[in-house]
C-alpha cells in the first residue's frame, strides 16, 4: 500500500477520526529517525507513540501504535501520522521543485560584510548637512 492513497484501505470512521486528529494538530511531535523511518507522538485520551516505515517508492512497509485499539489494521493515530508524513514530504518536494535549476546559488553575504563594502561618504555628508547651524 502506498502513502499517496492509503485511505482506500482504512475504514471510513477511523479515517474521519484520523483526519480530525491531523487537522486539529494532535500529532505533537514527529521525527524522521532514519531514512524513511518516522516516530511520532499523538495526543489522544493519552499520548501514544506511532512508528511508521516508508520505502523509497512511497510504500508503507510497517506501522505500529501503542494505543489499545486492535480491531482493524489502522487506528486513528496512525492515520493522523500518515497524513502528517505525507504533508511533510509534499512540502519538501515543493521546495525541491521550486529551487532554481542549472545555476549554482550564490552564497549570501553576511550583513556585516555588506555594510563594510558600502561607501561611508554619502552617510557622512548627509549627517554633516543635517546638523549645520544657521
Amino acid at each position: 500500500m502506498k502513502l499517496k492513497d492509503f485511505e482506500k484501505f482504512v475504514l471510513p470512521g477511523i479515517l474521519k477520526r484520523g483526519e480530525e486528529y491531523y487537522v486539529e494538530g494532535h500529532v505533537v511531535d514527529i521525527e524522521e529517525v532514519d531514512k524513511g523511518c518516522y516516530q511520532a507522538e499523538v495526543e489522544g485520551s493519552e499520548n501514544y507513540e506511532v512508528e511508521v516505515r516508508i520505502g523509497s517508492r512511497g510504500d508503507i512497509q510497517s506501522m505500529a501504535c501503542d494505543c489499545p485499539y486492535d480491531q482493524e489494521a489502522f487506528c486513528k493515530h496512525q492515520v493522523a501520522v500518515l497524513l502528517e508524513i505525507r504533508s511533510m514530504l509534499d512540502v519538501l518536494k515543493a521546495k525541491t521543485d521550486s529551487a532554481p535549476k542549472g545555476k549554482a546559488s550564490q552564497p549570501k553575504k553576511k550583513l556585516a560584510d555588506q555594510l563594510k563594502a558600502l561607501s561611508k561618504e554619502p552617510a557622512i555628508s548627509v549627517e554633516s548637512r543635517s546638523f549645520k547651524r544657521t
